[in-house]
């Protein structure tokens, strides 16, 4: 009687399986919902609000500085700023 032979493609076919499972993990309900929530940025708070509204503030401020100071160059250059003794 011959004996039968094992099959040697058994722990790919488990590997197949689990890379299966693994990726539905990834698109099931609850994955989403986790990563959803990971996603979401933290509630601020007044302290770092009032900070962030100062620095765009000065930013704004800056921006607007530099570009007083470009149209007074350019002005100059082209002979049209006078200075004032």
């Amino acid at each position: 009687m011959p004996l039968k032979k094992q099959n040697s493609h058994t722990s790919t076919r488990k590997k197949a399986t689990r890379k299966k499972a693994s990726a539905s993990l990834s698109t099931s309900p609850r994955a989403k919902k986790v990563a959803a929530k990971a996603s979401k940025p933290a509630a601020k708070s007044a302290a770092a609000k009032k900070k962030a509204a100062e620095e765009r503030r000065r930013k704004k401020l800056m921006e607007r500085t530099v570009k007083m100071f470009q149209m007074v160059y350019e002005d100059y250059q082209q002979g049209k700023f006078h200075r004032i003794l």
